[in-house]
C-alpha cells in the first residue's frame, strides 16, 4: 500500500473569530516536495516572487514567499493572493511543517483576508487544531 501524499483537510467550516474568514483549509503533506508540486498545482504563478512593498496587504494580487518575524531573513514558505471571480484567496505553504493553507472571502477583500493571515489568525495556531503532532 502506498502513503498518501497528504492527509485530508482540515476545514474550518464555521467562523471560528469574529472578523475571520468564513473558509480555512489546511492540509499537511508527506513532504515539501509533495508540498510544493501541490503549490505549484494551485499556484501556477509560483515563483513569480514579487518583491517590495506586500501587494496583498493593499488588496492587490501577489505570489512571493514569507517568513516569520522571528527569523527574517529565512524563508517560511510562498503565498499567493488572488482573485477566483469574486472571492479572494489567499494560498500559502509553511515548508517546516508541510503545510499548504486557503482562505476564501466571498467578498473578494485581499486585504482582510491577508490582515487576518498575519495578525488575526497565525497560521500555526491553525496548524495546532489541523493534526496532533
Amino acid at each position: 500500500p502506498s502513503t498518501p501524499s497528504c492527509a485530508p483537510p482540515f476545514t474550518m467550516a464555521r467562523t471560528p473569530s469574529p472578523g475571520a474568514p468564513p473558509h480555512v483549509e489546511i492540509r499537511r503533506f508527506a513532504s515539501v516536495g509533495a508540498l510544493r508540486a501541490r503549490y505549484r498545482a494551485v499556484v501556477p504563478e509560483a515563483g513569480a516572487g514579487t518583491r517590495g512593498a506586500v501587494r496583498c496587504a493593499r488588496g492587490r494580487a501577489e505570489e512571493r514567499t514569507w517568513s516569520r518575524p522571528s527569523a527574517p531573513a529565512r524563508v517560511a514558505g510562498r503565498y499567493a493572493c488572488r482573485h477566483d471571480g469574486d472571492v479572494a484567496e489567499l494560498w500559502w505553504t509553511d515548508e517546516a511543517e508541510r503545510v499548504l493553507g486557503l482562505v476564501r472571502r466571498s467578498d473578494g477583500d485581499l486585504a482582510a483576508a491577508h490582515r487576518w493571515w498575519v495578525r488575526d489568525e497565525p497560521p500555526e495556531r491553525a496548524l495546532d487544531r489541523a493534526s496532533p503532532r
